[in-house]
């Protein structure tokens, strides 16, 4: 614990938040991993007696508690310095995003003034009246408390220029509705990455693609023109309907037949072949299908009779 502060601020949105997918894809780790290193970062900057300097991180033990292969959690610091989350072992702007919250009240003293004139003029006026009425008229010190915390915020209001710093009474507890406003987001610059540009367009179209998603880097390492991936779309919208969510594994095979049509089928637009010659039989082999029983006995006897001239010359 750290002068007596045992908790710091979350902001909001801060699991949403795109510097941490940046990292995340340039560690070549997981988000989940991103967002807990970060919050071990911020519990060990938060509980040093040097507020802000969250010194050494074990990454070995780091990457054992979440399950990462060996190096992730280094991989991890190296990229958040690279995008300024951390200044060596430092958290960057942690005065800023952990303000601390102490206010001087200058017109204390006249209030406490005040009171106890207030105190000695009622001393006075109930000294005649009954044990059981004055009873009555005692205030409990939660009761006091209250109005004394009311007479605080309109004396405050009252002070028109006064510079007035909030105290925290009990720093431990979360902070009241009257808490000062946490610091504004950081607002970062447009990314220039080709799958970060892709997967905004794609999801424009109504395609559920993010930056880290394989086919929307491969369409990215690709230089796929958006032409072709918008005629793909079109072509799901026709199959899914017009306001189904689409995937990007859905428009793969959509994608491919746009950048390499199929040829086209074989046999078409070309001549017809040339008819197959029938060979007709010969000598005294078997009826041929195209001659008739006269055909076939004058050709036997012609074999017949030549064969035989051949054997008696």
């Amino acid at each position: 614990m750290a002068n007596g502060i045992d908790w710091f601020r979350w902001h909001h949105g801060s699991v949403n938040d795109p510097k941490f997918g940046l990292v995340a894809r340039k560690a070549a780790a997981r988000v989940g991993d991103v967002i807990a290193v970060w919050a071990l970062i911020l519990e060990q900057a938060s509980a040093n007696t040097e507020r802000g300097l969250f010194g050494a991180i074990d990454c070995e033990a780091t990457d054992f508690l979440l399950g990462a292969d060996d190096g992730t959690t280094a991989r991890i610091l190296e990229a958040m310095q690279g995008r300024a989350l951390v200044d060596g072992e430092r958290v960057t702007r942690w005065e800023e995003r952990q303000p601390k919250r102490e206010r001087v009240d200058t017109t204390a003293a006249e209030r406490k003034r005040q009171q106890r004139e207030r105190d000695s003029a009622n001393t006075g006026a109930d000294a005649g009246v009954t044990s059981g009425h004055a009873m009555s008229r005692q205030v409990t010190p939660r009761e006091e408390e209250r109005r004394e915390e009311k007479n605080n915020d309109d004396s405050a209001s009252a002070a028109a220029g006064a510079d007035v710093v909030v105290v925290d009474p009990d720093p431990a507890e979360p902070d009241s509705p009257r808490a000062a406003a946490m610091p504004p987001r950081e607002d970062l610059p447009e990314s220039t990455d080709p799958a970060v540009v892709l997967s905004v367009a794609l999801r424009k179209l109504g395609v559920n693609a993010t930056f880290t998603h394989p086919t929307v880097q491969d369409w990215s390492t690709r230089k796929v023109p958006m032409a072709v991936l918008h005629a793909a779309v079109a072509t799901a919208r026709e199959q899914k309907g017009p306001d189904a969510k689409i995937p990007p594994n859905y428009l793969v095979r959509i994608v491919e037949d746009l950048l390499n049509p199929p040829p086209a089928a074989q046999g078409y637009g070309k001549p017809p072949a040339a008819p197959i010659q029938i060979r007709k039989p010969q000598g005294n082999e078997p009826k041929g299908t195209d001659e008739s029983y006269d055909e076939w006995q004058a050709r036997v006897d012609a074999h017949e009779a030549a064969r035989r001239k051949a054997l008696n010359p």
